[in-house]
């Protein structure tokens, strides 16, 4: 069996959405099913890679052959990302707020409640300015409607990542999803299923870095 193409190389995943607890029971999340994330890793795992699947409060069967990490929270997805890699994918779904201070136990019911909300870290932003070296890519869901495009180029500049992948919200639900993929140097497109649109990414990404 010849070598595999990604052989060698080491790759994080996050997939999946986060959740901040309210109180011990209740919490504010993210939705995401982690199939998109689920299915880069596989396509990593397949091309010959090394690779970390970081999953967020996922409840589908997880990849053979792959390291499986559970979080739920930002600050769980966090530690988990402390080790260098050559490329990271930041696929899941992670809240841009907590709550300042969740309630110990459980809320009574019909109270009425006012709660502080705390913007989070934003950590692909943080991963890439300390790890200049990694091909980082981030993700950007976006508003039916939206101008994915525009978007998509105002978060790889705001994050100073290597590339960033938008759809919009009714991918998430569908069978067939449209990513655009956005770097400095050019914009692609391309629609299929979660699986197809797995093994794209990952053969998009490794055309960009042999060109880098």
């Amino acid at each position: 069996m010849g070598k595999k193409p990604l052989s060698g190389m080491t790759v994080t995943v996050t997939a999946g959405g986060t959740r901040e607890p309210i109180d011990q029971v209740r919490y504010i999340g993210n939705s995401s099913s982690g199939r998109m994330g689920i299915a880069i890793a596989t396509a990593y795992r397949d091309a010959g890679a090394s690779v970390r699947l970081v999953a967020c409060n996922i409840e589908l069967p997880m990849p053979a052959g792959i390291e499986v990490i559970r979080a739920s929270s930002v600050a769980d997805l966090e530690q988990t990302m402390d080790k260098p890699c050559d490329i990271m994918v930041m696929a899941a779904a992670v809240s841009d707020f907590r709550i300042d201070k969740p309630f110990e136990g459980k809320l009574p019911r019909g109270e009425a409640r006012t709660m502080s909300l705390i913007p989070t870290k934003d950590l692909i932003a943080d991963f890439a300015a300390n790890n200049p070296a990694t091909f980082c890519v981030a993700f950007a869901l976006t508003e039916d409607g939206a101008d994915v495009e525009a978007i998509s180029k105002l978060k790889l500049v705001n994050k100073n990542v290597s590339a960033v992948a938008g759809n919009n919200i009714s991918s998430l639900e569908s069978e067939i999803s449209e990513i655009t993929l956005v770097t400095k140097q050019a914009m692609i497109k391309e629609s299929g299923t979660k699986i197809e649109l797995g093994r794209w990414l990952v053969k998009a990404i490794s055309e960009i870095m042999s060109k880098a």
